[in-house]
């Protein structure tokens, strides 16, 4: 196959010296194509007032309530997932010693996952023009924008996969729910007397009067 390799000059054999500076040739090629203050952050401090700097406390306050509700989620499931883990019978084949070793594995990295994120309003000064863009780039599209992103895994063809069920039409009924019918004709008795039972309580009703 034609391949061309990185920086054009590196053709087998250069080792990884070679291959290394063939990167940084490269990588300092796309650098200057960059704008000039690409990688200089956005805001500096001080340069914000009074009434920006109390609006800038407020979306934070508010992105810092909303994703921690959102890492407390995360982390409840993350927990039932490695709980699902601690029961199963491979660990459970296991002597004290391992099983404790996992336990101990476990029980660390939960404790080092907080649900409280760790940025601070102080982080806005040092966003770079680099920041924005590489979170700009990686943003959820939809619809006729979706081929702006070209990821190669939708490019997989899935071929075919077992029929799992779970759709509800043409289903047995089951056993103890009886069919549905109308109500028969003899129920007319019922509204009849009921009809008699009005009229009387309408005479007592008068008789009183």
């Amino acid at each position: 196959s034609s391949h061309t390799p990185v920086g054009g000059g590196v053709q087998g054999g250069g080792g990884a010296a070679a291959m290394a500076s063939a990167v940084a040739r490269k990588v300092a090629e796309l650098v200057a194509q960059l704008p000039a203050d690409f990688f200089k952050p956005l805001v500096a401090p001080g340069t914000l007032d009074a009434a920006q700097v109390e609006d800038l406390n407020e979306v934070a306050e508010a992105l810092q309530t909303e994703y921690t509700v959102r890492r407390r989620m995360l982390l409840e499931r993350l927990k039932v997932t490695l709980q699902s883990f601690m029961w199963s019978p491979k660990l459970k084949e296991m002597d004290d010693g391992q099983r404790q070793e996992v336990e101990n594995v476990v029980s660390g990295a939960m404790s080092r996952l907080q649900p409280t994120p760790s940025v601070q309003v102080g982080d806005v000064y040092s966003v770079t023009g680099g920041d924005v863009a590489a979170v700009v780039a990686q943003r959820t599209v939809s619809g006729s924008a979706m081929g702006a992103l070209n990821a190669s895994v939708k490019s997989v063809m899935i071929g075919k996969v077992p029929d799992r069920g779970g759709r509800t039409e043409g289903r047995a009924k089951e056993a103890n729910m009886p069919d549905w019918k109308p109500r028969s004709g003899g129920g007319g008795g019922g509204g009849g007397g009921g009809g008699a039972g009005a009229g009387a309580l309408s005479n007592l009703t008068a008789e009183g009067c």
